[in-house]
């Protein structure tokens, strides 16, 4: 049933199945995480660090 959000007809979108999902068939990130395409390795040796710490010489330390 359509929903009305601040005075717009919103409609309700189903997510697409996963064999006709366009982002899977292009073989890019998918978003939905019942999808094939929600985990894609990098296709190289170096796939970057497992974590990154963040930056300690910020420009304002006070400000958190």
């Amino acid at each position: 049933m359509p929903r009305r959000k601040y005075g717009r007809l919103q409609k309700t979108v189903e997510s697409p199945p996963s064999d006709n999902c366009s982002r899977c068939r292009a073989g890019k990130h998918c978003p939905i995480s019942s999808h094939p395409g929600y985990v894609i390795p990098a296709e190289r040796e170096w796939q970057g660090p497992e974590s990154v710490d963040k930056r300690g010489n910020k420009k304002n330390p006070a400000k958190k």
